[in-house]
């Protein structure tokens, strides 16, 4: 190969193919794509052939790979490069490596078809150009966004908008490492060979079904993943190479688009069930093939973080487009297999038909999965095909995998094992998705969301198998009354939740405010609803596992003023505003962290300054302020509902005592007949507070302390870190509201916790 040739001819095929002169400039509206006039490439040329013929092709290799992994900078580019490595005088590695906005998998034999002839040419001292293209890509794109607007865009984004409708954002996979590893993108593939025997079983398989070897794979692909992860509901996602328009047979350019297939597995249908329900989705989702993947996801705008692909994590791929090979009259081509240890899904499964079988791959993250895992995985599949070709009719949990398999998910779960959440709402409610995730890692409080099917809350309470009953955490109901169409509908819940509170799953269920423009007069209808919310909470006032939650309750906590969603949203069935979501996941998770976190059993209190305003010894007088008749009518509710009170005092017991004693109005709710126990003596808050543990008989975690001065609280964090130190507002307007969002003070189902059920023991041995 002439390098010299080889470098014109590349830069003749990037003048040829005008979308390889393309820079992206990220402007207000976003990229733009701007088209350079002149645009060389860079090209390398490496010269291995001095080195022992062993380590040619090893050090060739590791050079292509270092080519790839150089970024790219799209703003300034060029999106394509060249490097030669000559190994020999007759054996050259050509890499070319293009970014993925400018090409996909047809572009490798289209440009290899362009670039031998250019190259034919220029070594022949012929004009080396081809006939220009009377369309590039550019222009396709420009036609696709003109094409996909307007009714046709918005028929295309209803179909979607319908099938993903509360579809959870990621399969959950038994990873063999613990941990989120999003940033990292090592990968590697693996592979198998399905022999071609079987292979042409599965296609008659499929013929015989009315359907194409791709739905057989895919359904088989869905049972491995469901029998492996246990998750139902997934989205499995493929490509579509989307060249079907007249013209873009022969351009360079990235016409693939993205689908997210959904098809949930009900473990007690038979394989060809299922099989006919993933040939509906396939087809479905292949006549909305049209709609950009980006603007689905614009459109449903679903959870993910800055590093994960959205919608799905794992993809099925069908590669069946043209071997990229070619001879021409001055040199023979042909792609080698090449890794470029890159992932950017968890998994990714390939399928090639070959000259020996079927060809299996798996592209994988290294971070979370071991190379062993893998190839196991591709065993399994190839048995679950195997089992679907042979018993169409065998029960989808009865399809075995390899037990190597079953153990590593086993021993997965038991490590990455968190408590479900498990919400049932009446209206479309992942967007609380976001703030729970937060607040719970935040608060160290190991639990994931799930979100079944909206609207049928109350057949799903009265279901002992339904998600929110099996969830070995908490079961979250979010009921906007509105919703119901029973004019019983309090007495319905009632008993739904009576039935609920038989089960081993707490129930928290948060009433939402109603709509303004629903129904009634805006006074009768907060009227009829408020009542009908009461009714309810008085049924589960001393329920030890119903957690009642009032719309006035969540809206008195964390006000939002504006809490009802734009029209736009609530077409999509999203009702409230993203400060409401907030506020209501903020309440969730209080009560969650109430339920099983919150342990504390003694109130520990200085007196002076807190329980009263003054010191005794100091005015001999003390006043109880209308602040501090608050606190200790809120201390006197705490006492009732099981707290035990304790003076932790540094002044003198005479003086405490005289100060109790020298107001026996109601000006002194407190009295010293209330304490459960008292340290008031000369010596250290630290030291009065382990004698006072020492006494009861408890862990220094169970105690509260308060106080209004910072450099003892201070002192007291650091001596008792196991202690809630709490500093009292000294600002007369600020106690009111700091009693209220001292969540360690809440009385919610106080006596479920009284009553020797420790949730958050229960639950961590589970």
């Amino acid at each position: 190969v002439d390098a010299a040739v080889m470098e014109r001819s590349l830069n003749e095929l990037v003048r040829r193919h005008e979308i390889l002169r393309v820079r992206f400039v990220l402007r207000e509206e976003g990229p733009v794509q701007l088209v350079e006039t002149d645009a060389p490439i860079q090209f390398t040329v490496t010269d291995l052939s001095s080195l022992e013929p062993d380590a040619r092709e090893k050090t060739g290799l590791h050079i292509a790979l270092e080519t790839v992994r150089e970024p790219f900078d799209l703003n300034a580019g060029p999106v394509l490069r060249g490097r030669l490595i000559r190994l020999a005088t007759t054996d050259h590695l050509l890499c070319i490596p293009m970014h993925h906005v400018v090409s996909d998998g047809f572009t490798g034999s289209i440009l290899l078809d362009d670039l031998v002839a250019i190259y034919d040419n220029f070594a022949a001292e012929k004009p080396g150009g081809l006939p220009d293209l009377a369309l590039h890509f550019t222009d396709y794109a420009a036609w696709e966004r003109h094409y996909m607007d307007g009714p046709r865009l918005e028929e295309q984004l209803n179909y979607w908008r319908s099938v993903l409708q509360n579809a959870p954002s990621s399969l959950d996979l038994p990873t063999d490492v613990a941990g989120s590893f999003d940033s990292d993108r090592r990968g590697y593939v693996r592979s198998i060979v399905i022999p071609d025997d079987l292979l042409g079983r599965l296609q008659s398989l499929a013929q015989t079904n009315g359907t194409t070897l791709f739905t057989v794979l895919a359904a088989a692909l869905r049972v491995l993943l469901y029998r492996w992860s246990g998750q139902a509901d997934f989205l499995l996602g493929t490509l579509v190479s989307n060249r079907s328009r007249t013209g873009t047979e022969r351009l360079i350019g990235c016409f693939v688009n993205p689908l997210p297939l959904r098809n949930p597995v009900a473990g007690v249908q038979s394989a060809m069930t299922l099989l006919d329900k993933e040939k509906k989705a396939v087809m479905d989702g292949f006549a909305h093939q049209d709609c950009p993947f980006a603007l689905i996801v614009k459109d449903l705008n679903p959870e993910r973080t800055s590093n994960d692909n959205p919608l799905f994590n794992v993809a099925l791929l069908f590669q069946n487009f043209p071997a990229i090979a070619r001879s021409g009259c001055y040199f023979e081509a042909e792609q080698i297999d090449f890794d470029t240890q890159v992932a950017l899904l968890d998994l990714r499964f390939i399928a090639m038909e070959t000259s020996g079988g079927l060809q299996l791959s798996c592209e994988y993250k290294a971070a979370r999965f071991s190379e062993d895992t893998v190839d196991t995985l591709l065993q399994g599949y190839a048995e679950v095909l195997r089992t679907v070709e042979r018993d169409p009719a065998r029960v989808v949990d009865d399809i075995e995998l390899p037990q190597r398999l079953t153990e590593q998910a086993v021993a997965a779960r038991a490590r990455d094992h968190r408590r479900t959440i498990a919400i049932a709402a009446s209206f479309t409610s992942q967007p609380i998705e976001e703030r729970l995730n937060l607040l719970l890692t935040e608060l160290e409080m190991s639990y994931r969301v799930t979100f079944t099917a909206h609207h049928d809350v109350l057949g799903q309470l009265l279901d002992p198998t339904s998600a929110i009953r099996a969830s070995d955490g908490f079961a979250v109901v979010l009921l906007r009354l509105e919703d119901g169409t029973n004019s019983k509908l309090a007495d319905d819940l009632i008993t739904a939740l009576r039935e609920a509170e038989t089960g081993q799953v707490p129930v928290i269920l948060c009433f939402c405010p109603e709509s303004r423009g629903a129904g009634l007069n805006a006074n009768s209808r907060e009227g009829f609803y408020r009542s009908l919310e009461a009714k309810v909470a008085d049924a589960f006032a001393n329920s030890k596992m119903v957690c009642v939650v009032p719309s006035a309750e969540t809206l008195d906590l964390y006000p939002t003023e504006e809490y009802e969603a734009s029209a736009r949203q609530r077409r999509n069935g999203v009702p409230y505003t993203e400060d409401f979501f907030s506020a209501l996941g903020t309440m969730l998770v209080r009560r969650i962290w109430g339920l099983s976190e919150n342990r504390y059993k003694v109130i520990a209190i200085e007196a002076d300054q807190v329980l009263w305003k003054g010191r005794w010894a100091e005015d001999g007088r003390v006043t109880v302020d209308e602040p501090r008749r608050l606190l200790q009518n809120s201390l006197i509710e705490q006492r009732n509902a099981g707290m035990l009170l304790c003076l932790c005092s540094r002044n003198s017991e005479k003086d405490i005592q005289a100060s109790f004693d020298s107001d026996s109005d109601p000006a002194m709710p407190l009295r010293r007949g209330d304490m459960a126990a008292n340290a008031i003596n000369d010596r250290t808050y630290a030291e009065n507070l382990n004698e006072l543990a020492g006494e009861l008989g408890m862990g220094l975690d169970r105690f509260i302390f308060l106080h209004t001065d910072e450099a003892e609280c201070l002192r007291v964090e650091a001596s008792c870190p196991e202690v809630l130190t709490l500093q009292m507002p000294t600002d007369p307007d600020a106690v009111r509201p700091w009693l209220k969002h001292v969540w360690a003070f809440d009385l919610c189902n106080r006596a479920r916790r009284e009553s020797g059920a420790d949730l958050r023991d229960q639950n961590r041995s589970v």
